[in-house]
């Protein structure tokens, strides 16, 4: 049931967006900052365990308004604390007046973060092929001392290390949520 909702949760297009006023007097009032979330997933089918390998993943990225990445600085919880609900007029004017460096920033940070979320797809391939070739060199010494174990088994392994070299491979980084911070002062 768990996993269902949250499926639902993170198929649902609304309320994945979101304007935040940021109250701190250490930044500056009209500081700009972007907050993306991405997951790494992998589609496959449940027989295959696949999230043992990759199990959905997070990747935060805080941008300021140069495209760095500040997300090692400022805890999501932190920000979180400090972030106020700002009024829907108010929120489309600031997106409307910033859209080109949002989509600018935005899209520089996607390519980031799926090179980012590669190397998170290639341990875990890494990871399955060293498991599942561990466990089919277990499986064919096995056999070799004990005829019971029959060759579709090993076959059966077979065809589940290639499927999951499928599947983990076709692994997407894919935007979940953007929030746009604007510092307010204190």
């Amino acid at each position: 049931m768990v996993t269902g909702s949250l499926d639902m949760l993170l198929t649902e297009h609304r309320g994945k967006a979101a304007v935040s006023l940021l109250k701190n007097p250490k930044i500056n009032a009209g500081t700009l900052l972007i907050e993306a979330i991405y997951t790494i997933d992998a589609v496959a089918p449940k027989y295959l365990q696949a999230d043992r390998f990759l199990p959905t993943t997070v990747i935060r990225h805080l941008l300021d308004a140069n495209g760095k990445n500040i997300s090692q600085a400022i805890s999501h919880e932190g920000l979180s604390q400090q972030c106020h609900k700002m009024d829907k007029p108010l929120s489309r004017k600031i997106v409307g007046s910033q859209k080109p460096l949002l989509d600018k920033l935005l899209k520089a940070d996607e390519a980031l973060a799926a090179k980012e979320a590669q190397g998170t797809i290639d341990g875990a391939l890494e990871k399955m092929r060293q498991e599942q070739g561990h466990e089919l060199a277990r499986l064919k010494a096995l056999q070799a001392k004990n005829p019971a174990v029959r060759d579709e088994e090993i076959q059966a392994l077979e065809a589940q290390t290639e499927a999951l070299e499928k599947v983990l491979g076709e692994a997407r980084c894919q935007l979940e949520a953007v929030r746009v911070i604007v510092a307010g002062g204190a």
